[in-house]
């Protein structure tokens, strides 16, 4: 019996349940993430490159300049009640940066800031307006499990499998009008390095007992315990 997860389980594997987006990887394709969900929604690597961690596990590098993933506006993202998941090193170099672990053209944000600030941040756009939800955390050099989550009622927002912040705000998320980009820089000026593993978009609002499950199997990958 397996104590521990295989890094190679975490690529080949099929992705969990309700997945439209699961871009776990290895490095060979090109300037390719392939999608291991049904929907096949490969992203395009502009300047962003492969780092090997100790464990085994590949993740990508963002140099908080120009990095980042393009992976289009597929209509399987087109969704109501979603979850957004990733593993991340959040940069460090410059204050006032916001850095996107993922976001999706006035619909979705999902963002890591730098040392200065230290604040993970979730938000969703209702009726034009932003909806978010944020998080302060202590250390810039370690690895953070990040997951926001959005059931058409409330927002949650989950830092290494506990709730960390929550809004109640019943709706629709509107209608994406661009690019879903994964790493890209957002504001201020060029950010430090920043990595970003097992990244996950779903079709549903994952519970607490499922993200705790996700956080508690992966982390020994990413040297936290």
């Amino acid at each position: 019996m397996k104590a521990l997860l295989d890094t190679d389980e975490m690529v080949f594997n099929g992705p969990e349940l309700g997945c439209v987006l699961c871009l776990t990887g290895l490095p060979g394709g090109n300037n390719k993430l392939h999608d291991r969900s049904p929907y096949g929604n490969t992203g395009a690597i502009t300047g962003a490159t492969w780092t090997r961690l100790p464990s085994g596990l590949w993740v990508l590098s963002f140099d908080g300049i120009d990095d980042y993933v393009d992976v289009g506006n597929p209509a399987s993202f087109d969704i109501y009640q979603l979850s957004i998941e990733a593993w991340v090193r959040p940069p460090t170099a410059i204050a006032d940066n916001w850095y996107n672990l993922a976001y999706h053209a006035d619909r979705l944000k999902l963002r890591a800031a730098d040392s200065a600030n230290q604040i993970m941040y979730f938000a969703i756009k209702q009726n034009s307006a932003w909806k978010a939800l944020s998080w302060t955390y202590t250390d810039a050099t370690v690895w953070y499990h990040v997951v926001g989550t959005f059931d058409g009622v409330t927002l949650r927002l989950y830092v290494n499998g506990v709730e960390r912040d929550t809004l109640e705000s019943a709706g629709t998320v509107d209608t994406p009008t661009g690019i879903f980009k994964v790493g890209s820089k957002a504001v201020g000026p060029t950010a430090g390095e920043q990595r970003i593993g097992l990244f996950r978009y779903y079709n549903q609002a994952l519970i607490a007992s499922e993200i705790l499950s996700h956080f508690s199997r992966e982390k020994h990958l990413f040297g936290v315990w």
